[in-house]
């Protein structure tokens, strides 16, 4: 099934987060048909089924990408266990009701690589998602993701919707005041930012030694919209990144900024598992054109929006 985004009306939620604002750019940059509406927490509290409904009404969508979605820091993710798992519950639920109710023909969600399980043979293809149990630390988030998927296809088994589900791994792009709290490369380029304008060190939590993968926003922002109109397996969809050493992508920033010297990593902080390899053979026999931007040369693009002074 084939979706001509020439009439659309594209409702994205959580359309001013990292994606959704890669995804804002690559829509403008490549022309992509169809009305696009980005949508925030300022426009709709989708935890609401009633703020969720009247945003549907008020908009017509004729297809979504869901991107919204409550993520913590992981101390927080264990404290306010029950409030992440329950947010992140309503928000998808309601999310496909409105979108079912309403009529909208092709929904595209976002999952996490969170979501598969703790021990996973590897490379991780896309029929392990329920094949173990997720990791504790993160188990309230990992398990709504795998609540979105589920619900996803019971929604095409039952009525025949066609709604998909896109599993991303670790996420990174352009941030203007990168947090230090925040996910890895985030959370690097915070550190690497204060360590050149306070002349502290830059301290890495862990060995630096586990390795992992990173997907540029720009680059998944491209496959949401493909997926959008060419992708309707109801099965997930895993899109991957480069894979990198922690302490490789750690060097990579530390040397952007001339602070080499200044680089530390703490072991008294768990690595967590050495490597957690996802498969995304699936998306390049399907979107034969996908090439996915190396961190080598998204580093500099990233880094030329940030500012290291006061």
């Amino acid at each position: 099934m084939t979706t001509d985004l020439s009439s659309s009306v594209i409702l994205v939620t959580g359309g001013m987060g990292l994606v959704g604002r890669a995804l804002q750019s690559h829509v403008v940059s490549q022309n992509v048909k169809g009305r696009w509406i980005f949508v925030s927490s300022s426009d709709a509290d989708l935890r609401s089924y009633d703020a969720t409904q009247a945003l549907f009404v008020k908009h017509s969508p004729t297809a979504v990408i869901h991107l919204a979605a409550i993520l913590m820091a992981g101390s927080d993710m264990i404290s306010r266990s029950a409030e992440l798992l329950h947010d992140n519950l309503s928000i998808d639920m309601n999310v496909l009701k409105c979108s079912h109710n309403l009529g909208v023909r092709k929904l595209v969600s976002t999952l996490s690589s969170f979501a598969y399980p703790a021990v996973c043979e590897l490379p991780i293809n896309e029929h392990q998602l329920h094949s173990g149990c997720c990791h504790k630390l993160y188990e309230s988030y990992a398990t709504a993701k795998r609540n979105l998927e589920v619900l996803s296809r019971a929604y095409r088994q039952q009525y025949s919707c066609d709604f998909v589900t896109i599993i991303p791994t670790n996420i990174f792009g352009f941030v203007s005041e990168p947090r230090e709290d925040g996910p890895v490369i985030e959370a690097f380029l915070g550190k690497a930012c204060k360590a050149a304008r306070e002349d502290v060190d830059f301290v890495c939590r862990g060995s630096g030694v586990p390795l992992r993968q990173f997907c540029f926003a720009p680059d998944l922002a491209n496959v949401l919209v493909w997926a959008l109109c060419s992708y309707s397996d109801p099965d997930p969809l895993n899109v991957t990144g480069e894979e990198l050493s922690i302490y490789d992508v750690a060097r990579a920033i530390a040397t952007r900024f001339k602070i080499e010297q200044k680089l530390k990593f703490d072991t008294s902080f768990p690595d967590g598992p050495k490597r957690r390899t996802v498969s995304d053979d699936k998306l390049r026999k399907l979107f034969p054109g996908y090439s996915p931007t190396s961190f080598a040369d998204a580093l500099p693009l990233i880094c030329s929006k940030l500012t290291v002074s006061d």
